[in-house]
């Protein structure tokens, strides 16, 4: 039974619940940061006379920026409680809104011919911004860099845009940029979702081949270096029959190994008994040609779901 075994992997729904807290926790920091760069930038860039003309908006955003301190993460992961997990999810809620607020009250209050076209376009202004600043990070992860510049320039015309009261041109710009960043925001999500649950797989799979006396040949790596969406790879040595090299896709879990036919049952039976019992990762690892390793199924238990052929739902 030696050669390569393939298997999709499915996670328990409190751990699949955990990371999406996670996730939830993550890109809020990541929005909150964002906004507060670019109000403190904003009011960088202020004249004195547009600082006068507009003081009670400023003194709002310079209060807002000494006193909204975000919240560490370093001693939140998985094995937080449900309720400091819902915590810092509900303050970092609080700082978003606060956030949105404030830079939208001084986008449309920069507006010095406020007019209602120009109030309507600062808003929308507004709000694109704010679309692309709460996940600008994650694009950066799932897209190019000159894709990430082009946005950049493209929301600094706006703003001349808006200045210069050319509203027909904005308008269409706005429309195009928002449908353009949703549907990139949409992709990265979803390919950080599936990307975060491989991780914890990963994590793992690691802590159970160390439980059973394996030894690491090479540290984890991306196959292709700086891409994310690449599969990761790494390989194990079970010392006494041989070595195992692991694949990890976005969807799916491969394997390599040396091991003998008598004894590659018992390991891989044991490798998803562990990813099961200790990390709520459900695996069947299946032969090149779509048969499965046979195992004993104990009283109680279950098939993976789902016909094997198919792709597991990230």
């Amino acid at each position: 039974m030696s050669g390569r075994k393939d298997s999709l992997f499915l996670l328990a729904r409190e751990i699949e619940a955990k990371l999406q807290q996670m996730r939830e926790v993550h890109d809020l920091r990541a929005e909150v940061e964002g906004l507060r760069q670019r109000l403190a930038a904003t009011l960088e860039g202020l004249s004195p006379g547009l600082r006068a003309t507009f003081a009670g908006e400023v003194a709002r955003v310079q209060a807002w920026l000494a006193q909204s301190e975000l919240p560490g993460l370093g001693a939140l992961g998985m094995f937080s409680s449900g309720d400091s997990l819902r915590a810092t999810v509900d303050r970092l809620e609080r700082l978003a809104v606060q956030a949105r607020a404030l830079q939208e009250e001084l986008s449309v209050g920069l507006v010095r011919k406020a007019d209602e076209i120009g109030k309507r376009l600062a808003k929308r202004l507004a709000a694109v911004e704010r679309l692309y600043i709460a996940r600008r990070e994650l694009l950066g992860l799932w897209g190019a860099q000159s894709q990430i510049q082009a946005w950049e320039r493209t929301l600094a015309d706006a703003r001349q845009m808006l200045e210069h009261e050319q509203y027909s041109t904005l308008e269409s710009a706005l429309s195009s940029l928002a449908t353009e960043i949703g549907a990139r925001i949409q992709f990265a999500e979803e390919q950080e979702a599936k990307h975060q649950k491989r991780l914890y797989l990963l994590k793992a799979l690691r802590q159970v081949c160390a439980e059973l006396g394996f030894r690491e040949v090479s540290e984890p790596r991306f196959e292709r270096e700086d891409e994310r969406g690449s599969r990761i790879v790494f390989t194990v040595d079970t010392l006494d029959r041989g070595q195992i090299a692991f694949t990890l896709s976005l969807d799916a879990i491969s394997s390599f190994s040396e091991i003998a036919d008598e004894k590659c049952f018992e390991e891989f039976g044991q490798l998803s008994r562990y990813l099961e019992e200790e990390f709520g990762i459900r695996t069947e690892f299946k032969t090149e040609d779509g048969r499965p390793i046979p195992k004993l199924l104990r009283k109680g238990e279950m098939d993976l779901p789902g016909d094997a052929s198919k792709r597991a739902e990230a």
